[in-house]
């Protein structure tokens, strides 16, 4: 939904919340949504959407969380006729053992995907299928 078809604040501050960080599906603490409404009504429409512009940028620079686990070492692969904007290799960390995923930022979503993991590796290993996936690739 464009924020500028949103029918009330309150929306508007979902649609925001969302983008920052997924707080209305992956329950961010109660001060992110209070925080996410706040601006949402002291905001006009264009503010929100130069905001929520600005967050998307953000966001696609590099993953945060794969699979709902955070990101500990991302490598951005080039640019490829007919590939994604933004892809590349990402190490996920879950409980001391890291898990190697292909990613790439998905437009309609406007997050990152995984896909092609290995999971459960030490970190030696997760870092050396990291590079060897990022070597294969061209570079930006």
């Amino acid at each position: 939904m464009d924020l500028h078809q949103a029918p009330n604040g309150a929306a508007r501050a979902e649609t925001l919340a969302a983008i920052v960080g997924g707080a209305t599906s992956l329950g961010a603490d109660e001060a992110l949504r209070d925080a996410v409404h706040a601006v949402a009504r002291s905001c006009g429409p264009h503010s929100i959407d130069a905001l929520v512009a600005l967050l998307r940028r953000l966001n696609m620079a590099a993953p945060r969380r794969v699979a709902a686990r955070p990101v500990v070492a991302f490598i951005r692969y080039g640019h490829v006729d007919g590939g994604a904007s933004a892809r590349g290799v990402a190490v996920t960390s879950d409980g001391g053992r890291y898990n190697v995923h292909t990613v790439f930022w998905d437009e309609l979503a406007s997050r990152w995907e995984g896909s092609n993991g290995r999971y459960g590796m030490e970190w030696d290993a997760a870092r050396v299928e990291m590079n060897r996936r990022a070597d294969t690739e061209p570079q930006p």
